[in-house]
């Protein structure tokens, strides 16, 4: 099995929360130069996966996946392939339902010291997510 250079914590100009310097396209060009093949972009509440833009990425033979670093309870959650039009989300338990084999929720920065972590609220719905970012000594 081939392993695959992915990340799917990742922001762009387009984010409303950050200061961030590089468009979704800088980004897959940047990724491509560095020998990503997956991608998500996650900025902070809401979608920036366009089709043109995983178009875009396919052609330099990256996926891109549709992500967003969702706030719920006031902490941030990776979700990953979501239906976002329609989300309805506003508690952690909210997203078990939505829970398929197609897509992923992670804990990004789950002990990080800020009030967006996850922090207590990640070992008590553990079975809810996938996947746990991991960031340096606060993992």
């Amino acid at each position: 099995m081939a392993l695959l250079k992915a990340d799917f914590h990742i922001h762009t100009s387009e984010d409303p929360q950050d200061l961030v310097r590089y468009s979704a396209r800088e980004l897959i060009d940047m990724a491509h130069e560095l020998g990503y093949r997956v991608l998500a972009i996650t900025n902070h509440n809401e979608c920036t996966w366009t089709p043109y833009l995983r178009d875009y990425a396919r052609e330099r033979g990256i996926v891109l996946l549709p992500g967003m670093e969702a706030t719920i309870e006031g902490r941030h959650v990776l979700l990953i392939n979501f239906p976002f039009s329609n989300l309805g989300v506003s508690r952690l338990e909210d997203l078990y339902p939505l829970k398929k084999d197609s897509n992923l929720i992670v804990a990004p920065h789950p002990f990080y010291p800020s009030p967006v972590a996850l922090r207590g609220k990640f070992t008590k719905n553990l079975r809810l997510f996938d996947a746990a970012e991991w960031c340096h000594f606060f993992s």
